[in-house]
């Protein structure tokens, strides 16, 4: 029996990687551009690829059907050989094409399909007895007293033309104007009859497509739930294969109200105001909760304004509550706002309640609180790192830490508590006194004079002022590092005891080394200030408090660097810590200062005590070396020095000239990739910038290859997406090629040449000998790794052991297809 495409089965990330790109594929078609099947599938060999082809002919078949574009299946069998043949593709594409041709074509019986595809005419008659064409996928009827028939002609489903507004076919609905559109559907302002203002949302998808089936399924949940914070459903039909759905009319969203608030020169919604919206949208989410239903889809467009109140809205992704007794639900919602219990095919009331909470301090940072690239680490963000909600008060942070609680068990009770919270982190303020008649106020104010009498001629004169403190300079630590000394001065007035100093908001992992305190003969003290391994990277404000009468502050800068730090590294602005198996912790991304060039480093942190693919954390280029920035070691004496140094470890590695940027072309020439150096000149040049040639399993990691042997589940899988610099007669610039970025952010590393790498077997002392100039032990290989440019097909992860291997009596010869890149290891 022929096998089915298999969707149910697909891991949770897989499925929303199938998702964008059927959402890709239809937004192409109603574009009106030449679709191409082809090129929106995953490249040969991705497991995922079978699924999508099938998946995306479906799509294909229904929609040139509905354009006068008829396609019959023995067409894609000539296009794609790897669907088998007549005689074994897969009975669920025969029953495609053939409810397809009913639905909007020349309606053949089935008997057709027994000639062109006898070997599943069996499983095909099953499937028709099971399915069967002539049956209606969905009650024509609108669930208001509206009743109509639905059109059944193939065509656009609805226009408004000349500005004119058109009457629908169903409902007496008039619709006047589009005001939103996007792969799942477009939202169209119109009048009910009567003049009522309504929004008539359209879903593109037809009836029995599993998003529309989904759509159904939430709305029947909630047409009889009724709460003045949710947007209300009025009705729903079909009409040509497509679900209409009838609701109230919005002014905007709060996405829209942050735009005009940004517009206006505001920093985003005035807080009070947010609240206020905050507010209204946690006692709809509680409501749903009761009722025991998820809204699953939380964000900033998804709650609705209406006359100054928030509107919960968009129940699409609604679903009745899974506990995690009950097992597993699938992927579904908007990846910047999903909960890590989702990632992991899991949902709960207080799901709602992290997106809540990410929709919040978007609107609030003006920026999302977790970045990411692309899916992988989108969602590594959410499931193991902490929000970056630098910007916010300290109370605002601790609320919002605990709303985006990893385990939603550490999560507040309810929506409504979690904006409670922040109402009273931001906006209670003290209770004013209550009013006072004339006489007692008299009095009051009688004795409050009396008092600043004593204080300003009696109690001053001891205490105020008695000290102050000058703010230290700023300062820098390196975690697990020797320290540093901090001077902190006082000025006395009348004090003349001992000033002990108090650091009251230190860092967790910084402590004073000793005693602070300002002896009574002196004006000033010098303190060492320690950080271990679990003192966090970044720069924070630090308070310094002397325990004199007075008890005067002041603030400096502390800034924290991870324990391995060089004078001439760089934070990346905006650059997330992260603490690594180890315990230790290292900025994400870090810039290095070499040759007047900046070269950004990204980290590849160990994830696992007892991972096996790398032995500590390390940063390696998010590029290859390019033209210009070999050019800036060129003629650098410490340069030069290496490489004489290696030419005499090997006859074969002598001085030669570089090549040249040509007279025009220059910028192009600096940014494409040093594809003309020897691996002892790779060495040498690594060395100059500070780092080594990444180890074979370095490289692979960052290029994120999971290896049976490296405790990972899975087989090997595609290094990046399909469109890289593949099957070109010549390397790409940098930085055009932007589709090849693997998980850890490094880019070129499925095309674009060759790199240089090295075993694992080169030690520390081999390195050492090499300086040397001693003779090199014969068991250090040089492995070449990625995919030459003219290749047509990029590198996926099973060709790692199918790669050449150089040996040094080779490796010094110039060939013009071999990159490299560089590693800092850290120890």
């Amino acid at each position: 029996m022929s096998t089915s495409s298999g969707l149910g089965t697909l891991p949770a990330i897989e499925w929303s990687r199938f998702q964008a790109i059927a959402e890709r594929f239809e937004q192409a078609w109603r574009q009106g551009k030449s679709v191409d099947v082809g090129a929106f599938l995953p490249p040969v060999g991705d497991p995922l690829r079978p699924v999508v082809l099938r998946e995306l002919i479906k799509l294909d078949l229904s929609l040139r059907w509905q354009h006068s574009q008829p396609r019959t299946l023995e067409d894609y069998l000539k296009e794609f050989p790897e669907l088998g043949s007549a005689q074994t593709i897969a009975a669920d594409l025969i029953f495609e094409e053939y409810r397809v041709r009913h639905r909007y074509g020349d309606k053949p019986t089935l008997e057709v399909y027994k000639d062109r595809f006898p070997s599943q005419y069996t499983e095909l008659q099953q499937l028709e007895s099971n399915q069967p064409v002539t049956q209606a996928r969905l009650d024509p009827t609108p669930t208001s007293p509206q009743h109509a028939t639905p059109l059944h002609s193939p065509g656009p489903l609805l226009t408004v033309q000349g500005g004119q507004s058109q009457l629908m076919p169903v409902g007496g609905y008039r619709l006047l104007r589009r005001i939103g559109s996007g792969g799942f559907g477009e939202v169209w302002s119109a009048e009910a009859p009567g003049g009522v203002p309504v929004a008539v949302k359209i879903i593109f998808r037809p009836l029995d497509h599993e998003d529309a089936k989904q759509e159904l399924k939430a709305l029947e949940m909630i047409k009889r739930l009724h709460h003045r914070f949710l947007l209300q459903t009025h009705a729903f039909w079909s009409l040509q294969d497509r679900l209409i759905v009838v609701m109230d009319l919005a002014d905007g969203s709060l996405r829209s109200r942050d735009q005009e608030c940004r517009r206006d020169g505001l920093s985003g919604i005035p807080v009070a105001e947010l609240l206020r919206y905050f507010g209204e949208a946690a006692q709809a989410l509680d409501y749903l909760h009761s009722q025991k239903l998820v809204h699953r889809d939380i964000k900033p467009d998804n709650i609705l304004l209406q006359s100054g109140h928030a509107l919960v809205a968009d129940f699409g992704l609604a679903r009745t509550h899974i506990t995690q007794r009950s097992g597993s639900a699938p992927l579904a919602g908007t990846l910047p706002y999903m909960a890590p219990e989702v990632f992991r095919g899991k949902v709960h009331y207080h799901s709602d309640q992290y997106s809540l909470a990410a929709t919040y301090a978007e609107l609030r940072l003006g920026r999302r609180p977790f970045g990411g690239d692309d899916l992988v680490e989108v969602m590594r963000n959410h499931c193991e790192r902490p929000p970056d909600l630098s910007g916010l008060t300290e109370a605002e942070q601790q609320v919002l830490l605990k709303a985006l609680a990893k385990d939603h068990k550490q999560r507040y009770r309810s929506c409504q508590e979690f904006v409670q919270a922040l109402e009273q982190a931001l906006l209670e303020r003290p209770s004013p006194p209550p009013p006072r008649r004339w006489r007692s106020g008299a009095l009051l104010a009688l004795a409050t004079s009396l008092l600043s009498i004593f204080l300003v001629w009696v109690i001053v004169p001891r205490f105020f002022r008695a000290v102050e403190l000058v703010p230290p300079e700023p300062i820098e630590i390196r975690a697990e590092g020797e320290g540093e000394t901090i001077r902190i001065r006082a000025t006395r007035r009348w004090f003349k005891d001992p000033i002990p100093l108090l650091f009251p908001d230190l860092p967790k992992g910084v402590v004073v080394s000793q005693g602070a305190v300002i002896p009574a003969d002196s004006d000033d003290i010098e303190v060492q200030l320690l950080a271990d391994r679990t003192a966090r990277p970044g720069t924070r404000t630090v308070t310094v408090r002397a325990e004199a009468a007075n008890q005067p502050e002041v603030t400096f800068p502390l800034t924290i660097h991870q324990g391995h730090w060089e004078p001439n590294w760089e934070v990346v602005p905006g650059a997330e810590p992260v603490q690594d198996a180890t315990g230790k912790w290292y900025y994400r991304q870090i810039d290095v200062r070499r040759g007047g060039q900046r070269v950004r480093f990204l980290l590849v942190e160990k994830l696992a005590t007892d991972d096996p693919a790398i032995s500590c954390s390390f940063y390696i280029m998010r590029d290859k070396v390019s033209n210009g920035l070999f050019q800036a070691a060129v003629g650098d004496p410490e340069f030069e020095k290496l490489l004489a140094r290696f030419a005499g470890c090997h006859e074969k590695a002598v001085q030669r000239k570089w090549p040249q940027p040509p007279p025009d072309g220059a910028k192009d020439w600096n940014n494409l990739p040093m594809l003309n150096a020897t691996a002892a000149e790779a060495h040498a040049f690594a060395l100059w910038l500070g780092g080594k040639l990444p180890t074979d399993s370095q490289w692979w990691k960052a290029a994120g290859a999971r290896h049976p042997d490296w405790k990972s589940p899975g087989p090997f899988r595609p290094v990046v997406r399909p469109l890289v610099a593949v099957g070109i007669p010549q390397a790409m610039p940098m930085g055009e090629d932007t589709d090849d970025v693997g998980p850890y952010g490094c880019r070129y590393m499925a095309g674009n040449g060759l790199e240089w790498t090295r075993t694992e077997h080169i030690t520390n002392a081999d390195w050492t000998e090499r300086l040397a100039g001693q003779a090199l032990p014969s068991n250090i290989d040089i492995l070449l790794t990625g995919r030459e440019y003219h290749f047509p097909q990029p590198l996926l992860f099973k060709d790692r052991d199918d790669r050449p291997r150089e040996t040094e009596r080779f490796s010094y010869v110039p060939r013009g297809d071999i990159g490299f890149r560089v590693v800092i290891e850290l120890r």
